[in-house]
């Protein structure tokens, strides 16, 4: 007996109540992967609008988000302010797209965010200093450096 109930029937709810828990969670999880999966088809789509892509076509040189965010190319990043104003503004990956910058993205958001990031930076070194650099731009917390930072040495960003 466990508090008046026989074992058996006390075993029984318990198994229910995780099954039950399982199953929420599976389907929680199912909407984060829904959303992701939106957010992979429809990243950066802006770009191939018109307004955005003019801009950039006329300066195809590729910015490496490390000489962005140390004001490398200054003159350059003049250039396509106004594609990167449009870009910024319809992609919500971007911290510019929100008033409050990273602090009011969520988590798919830096999902997101950071696979942008990694796909521009392929070496580990150069996107852990990536995200050391803009945790200085951004001001996002040592915690949040520290999770991105073991997001990408870990195994899934190794495939």
């Amino acid at each position: 007996m466990i508090f008046g109930k026989p074992l058996n029937e006390a075993i029984d709810k318990h198994i229910n109540k995780i099954k039950e828990h399982k199953k929420i969670v599976t389907n929680l999880i199912n909407f984060v992967i829904m959303e992701l999966h939106n957010r992979k088809n429809t990243h950066d789509d802006s770009s191939l609008d018109p307004e955005e892509a003019e801009i950039m076509a006329h300066y195809p040189k590729f910015i490496k988000d490390d000489s962005y965010i140390n004001g490398e190319n200054q003159a350059y990043i003049n250039t396509i302010k106004g594609a990167l104003d449009i870009h910024f503004q319809k992609n919500r990956h971007h911290p510019e797209y929100f008033k409050n910058g990273i602090k009011d993205m969520n988590l798919i958001d830096i999902i997101e965010m950071l696979c942008d990031w990694k796909a521009k930076t392929p070496d580990n070194e150069d996107i852990i200093s990536v995200i050391k650099q803009y945790k200085k731009i951004y001001n996002f917390s040592d915690d949040l450096m520290n999770i991105l930072i073991n997001t990408v040495n870990s195994e899934i960003f190794d495939k």
